[in-house]
Order: structure tokens, then C-alpha cells, then sequence
């Protein structure tokens, strides 16, 4: 019994709780002092850890590969709740077919924790081994979209481009097209910014609900004609974006648009109409 928990734990990693090795050998009452006995384990805080990397190794090689799928997948139960990072990894190393739509939730979470380097890697190693060019879209956007926030605007272009490639409706037709704009409009490129654009406003259009992605359209045109100077069609497409904001009720995409339309009337010289969107945004942030 100590050799198969030895092993069992060897899935976790070199650290883990009591209870998770518990829940992978299925027994409740098991104790790990036999194996800190022998030197096997050591005890951390509320954890155990092995006493040596190479006994971890040995173990995790010991085991038959269909074993380490069952552990793995068993692992991935066990943190299902707890940390969907490692939810994902375990599936991923169990070759489950879930591991893929893990990765793009976990890639979210630290998104949302602003870890953005560990992010990146989720959803890169989640796009390589999606199994349907849906996931995969959804993957590659969210690749693009964290390279864009990172500020490497070609590496976001070059992963929207991807996107599009396996583009296979109107909607990610038009998201992969927006993002390739959002990453022009970094690198100055309006013309291909503005062309982006063209080309995913029309299959926006078709959808039954287009208002927030023509939103994301008007304030990315907006940018991009404001960079060629164009005041006057820089307010127009931030207008179009407000109201679709307005329209999809999105309190993010409607302060993008007023701060992009206060940024346009300072530069028209409209100093009252630019302090009122501003202050609008400002409230409204």
C-alpha cells in the first residue's frame, strides 16, 4: 500500500496535501508516517513534500503510462474546485479531451488576477492541444488578446491572424478581425487597422445581437482614423461605438467610447463637449 501512495503522490508533483493523496489511492484513513519514517516524505506546514526530487522522479517513471492517465485524470477531480491551473495541467497530462476548454478557463482566471505571463501560457499550450478549430479559435483569441495587453502588438496580430485562418462563423470572423485591428492600431498601421474593420463589420452585422462587437468596432475605427487625423470620422465612429455600448449595456466598452469621443472633441478644439464625455467616463469608471 505505501508503494502505490508513493507513486500516487508522485502525480502531484513534488508537493501535496494528505487529503489529495488520500482521494487518488481511495482511502480515507491512510497516514503518511510510514513513508516520513523512511525518509520517503517530509512533512511541510499542512503538507508533505519528498524528501528528494530524484525519489519524486523515480516514483511518477515507476508507473505504468495507462496508470498515470487514471492518476492524472483522478488529480484533475481533485483540483476541479480548488485551482483550475492545475484542474487543467492534470487533464491535459491525462490526455483528456476537456483539457483544452480547462486551459482557456484557467488562462481566464489569471487574466483576471492580471497574472498575464502565466496566462499566456495556458492558453498557448491550451490552443496546441484543443481537438476542434472551435476551442482552438477561442484559445488563439485569447492569445491574441493577452500579447496585446502585454504590449506586443505583432505577436497579438499574428495570433488573431491564426484565429481568422480557422475562422468558422461570423462572430469569430468578426472578433478575430477586430483583434487584428486592435493590434494595428498599436503598430500605426491604419490602413490594415481600417481594412480589419471592413471587413468584420458586415459579419457582425449578420449576427442577431452585433451591439457590443460593433462597439469594439466604432472605438477601434475611432483610434485609427484619430492617428490619421481624421477629427471629424474619429467622432463619427466613437458615436457609433457609444451607442452600441449603450445598447449592449456594457459599462466597459460604453467608457472606452466616451473617453475615445473626448479625446476627439479636445482635439476638434471642443474643449465643453470633450470635459462632459470625460467626466462621463470618469463616473462611469
Amino acid at each position: 500500500h505505501n508503494k502505490e501512495a508513493i507513486q500516487a503522490a508522485s502525480v502531484f508533483g513534488t508537493h501535496f496535501s494528505a487529503d489529495g493523496l488520500r482521494h487518488l489511492i481511495g482511502d480515507p484513513k491512510f497516514d503518511c508516517r510510514a513513508l516520513t519514517d523512511a525518509f520517503l516524505l517530509r512533512p511541510e506546514g499542512a503538507e508533505y513534500a519528498f524528501a528528494h526530487a530524484l525519489i519524486r522522479d523515480g516514483a511518477y517513471e515507476s508507473l505504468p503510462h495507462s496508470r498515470k492517465r487514471v492518476l492524472h485524470l483522478s488529480a484533475a477531480a481533485w483540483y476541479c474546485e480548488l485551482d483550475p491551473v492545475l484542474y487543467a495541467e492534470h487533464l491535459d497530462r491525462a490526455d483528456d479531451e476537456k483539457a483544452a476548454t480547462a486551459y482557456a478557463f484557467a488562462a481566464r482566471s489569471q487574466i483576471a488576477a492580471l497574472r498575464l505571463d502565466s496566462a499566456r501560457v495556458l492558453a498557448e499550450r491550451g490552443s496546441v492541444v484543443a481537438d476542434t478549430n472551435e476551442v482552438r479559435f477561442q484559445l488563439l483569441a485569447l492569445v491574441g488578446e493577452i500579447r496585446r495587453r502585454v504590449g506586443d502588438p505583432l505577436a497579438s496580430i499574428a495570433a488573431y491572424q491564426d484565429a481568422n485562418a480557422i475562422a468558422g462563423n461570423d462572430r469569430e470572423t468578426a472578433i478575430s478581425q477586430i483583434g487584428i485591428a486592435a493590434g494595428a492600431r498599436m503598430t500605426g498601421a491604419t490602413e490594415d487597422g481600417l481594412q480589419a474593420l471592413s471587413t468584420a463589420e458586415p459579419a457582425a452585422l449578420r449576427l442577431d445581437n452585433p451591439e457590443i462587437l460593433l462597439a469594439q468596432i466604432g472605438y477601434y475605427r475611432g483610434g485609427l482614423l484619430f492617428g490619421r487625423g481624421d477629427r471629424e470620422g474619429c467622432i463619427v465612429a466613437h458615436e457609433m461605438a457609444y451607442r452600441n455600448a449603450v445598447a449592449a449595456d456594457d459599462p466597459v466598452w460604453t467608457a472606452h467610447a466616451l473617453s475615445g469621443l473626448g479625446d476627439a472633441h479636445y482635439a476638434a478644439g471642443r474643449m465643453a463637449q470633450a470635459l462632459e464625455n470625460f467626466h462621463k467616463c470618469i463616473e462611469l469608471c
